[in-house]
């Protein structure tokens, strides 16, 4: 329990400091995604030797979103950033497939849906390069309360 508690507020802390990096400066420092994954590495080796090998396992899946991101960025030439898919990495250990999975799909589906109507109200155009970490975080409070 007391480890779960230790969990969200470690990623909250993350999706805060990294979310307004990302919005003032549209960079995420690499110090600040090395010391939370140092975190969230420290933390998983703790869950680990108290359950099962099943955490092995849940949080290989839990990498898929954040390879995903970097492929994509490497691809598309950074159309989604680096740090992103950094953080999507960091995330996936801490949170496990299920939830990093769920949070990356309404991440994703909330961009979508202000990009359309960025666009429609004629605020950005088509290479103008939004902030994703904030709806990263906007959708890790929804899971949160969703339960």
């Amino acid at each position: 329990m007391v480890i779960n508690m230790i969990i969200q507020l470690l990623t909250i802390s993350i999706l805060i400091i990294t979310g307004y990096t990302d919005i003032k400066y549209k960079r995420i420092s690499n110090k600040v995604l090395f010391l939370f994954g140092t975190a969230a590495i420290v933390l998983f080796i703790g869950r680990c030797y108290f359950r099962e090998m099943e955490m092995i396992k849940e949080m290989l899946w839990g990498l898929l979103p954040g390879i995903s991101a970097l492929l994509i960025g490497k691809i598309t030439k950074e159309n989604i950033g680096f740090g992103d898919g950094y953080l999507l990495l960091i995330l996936g250990v801490l949170l496990g497939a299920k939830r990093i999975i769920g949070i990356f799909m309404i991440a994703l589906f909330l961009m979508s849906i202000l990009s359309i109507l960025l666009l429609m109200i004629r605020r950005v155009n088509k290479q103008t390069e939004l902030p994703f970490i904030p709806a990263i975080l906007i959708a890790y409070v929804v899971q949160l309360i969703a339960g």
